[in-house]
């Protein structure tokens, strides 16, 4: 918080819910849905973990590719993070994968996916999955992809 008045941001915090696992899942949708409620006008969010080191180029990247979410239902995420994006593997930063599964990490996530299709289904406190388990099962996913760089 005191990062936060530092840089003159808005912060919510709100109590933890749960336990184990299933505080972090209770803690991604405190943060979605608050997001949203904030800024009722905005289209997507900016997912970070919040133990990543970021580059400069995420936000380029991410703001370069945003548009594919608007113009392909078959997408239902943008993220800078390539598990397999090796150094010894991955070497052209201006390639771009389709992948079946959700990498985290740092991702685009529309508010209309959210908000009609995530949130009402989101796992409830008791459960103690990962958020991005969920994320990623079939009933989420429903056949659709992920665009993922080379380069992470």
């Amino acid at each position: 918080m005191e990062v936060v008045a530092l840089l003159g941001l808005r912060s919510i915090q709100h109590t933890p819910i749960s336990v184990k696992n299933a505080r972090v899942p209770q803690h991604y949708k405190a943060s979605l849905t608050a997001t949203f409620n904030l800024f009722p006008e905005a289209k997507f969010a900016v997912v970070l973990g919040e133990d990543l080191d970021i580059a400069v180029d995420p936000f380029s990247y991410l703001s370069q590719s945003v548009h594919l979410l608007e113009e392909d239902d078959s997408l239902y995420c943008i993220s800078a993070w390539n598990d397999q994006g090796c150094e010894h593997t991955a070497e052209d930063p201006a390639v771009l994968y389709r992948v079946e599964t959700m990498p985290g990490l740092g991702w685009v996530l529309r508010k209309f996916l959210y908000k009609e299709e995530f949130e009402p289904k989101w796992p409830t406190p008791e459960k103690l999955w990962d958020w991005d388990m969920f994320m990623r099962m079939p009933e989420q996913r429903r056949g659709r992809e992920c665009i993922i760089p080379d380069v992470s």
